[in-house]
């Protein structure tokens, strides 16, 4: 089990820009690291709050699965919106993903239909 929470090697992320507005970007990162997402190395609970970005707010918690947050960005005018979602086989977490969706700040309901329209199937 990898459980240094930097990004492990075991990732991909795709990002997608909107091409007429180059602040706006929705980030996708799909990750296999297990111990990046349990409360410890010994219990196998999931904790998505562990790979929170640094400075965000939870907004929600769907537990103990899943949380929705917010951050600032370095565009003024813009905000972060996104999802952590713990990956498992049923009880065992098997990793994680994280949307960052980036969009003007008065779009929050967009944003928040977006990240609750997101499925793993």
């Amino acid at each position: 089990m990898f459980a240094n929470t930097s990004v492990p090697s075991d990732h991909q992320t795709n990002v997608w820009s909107d091409p007429t507005d180059a602040k706006s970007s929705l980030t996708v990162l799909l990750s296999g690291c297990e111990g990046c997402v349990e409360s410890s190395t010994t219990s196998g609970t999931p904790d998505p709050n562990n790979v929170l970005p640094s400075g965000a707010t939870v907004t929600q918690t769907v537990a103990p699965w899943q949380i929705f947050y917010t951050n600032t960005t370095e565009s003024s005018g813009y905000t972060n919106y996104g999802t952590i979602l713990v990956t498992h086989n049923g009880t065992t977490v098997t990793g994680y993903v994280k949307l960052d969706l980036v969009v003007p700040t008065g779009d929050a309901a967009t944003a928040n239909q977006i990240l609750t329209s997101f499925a793993l199937t």
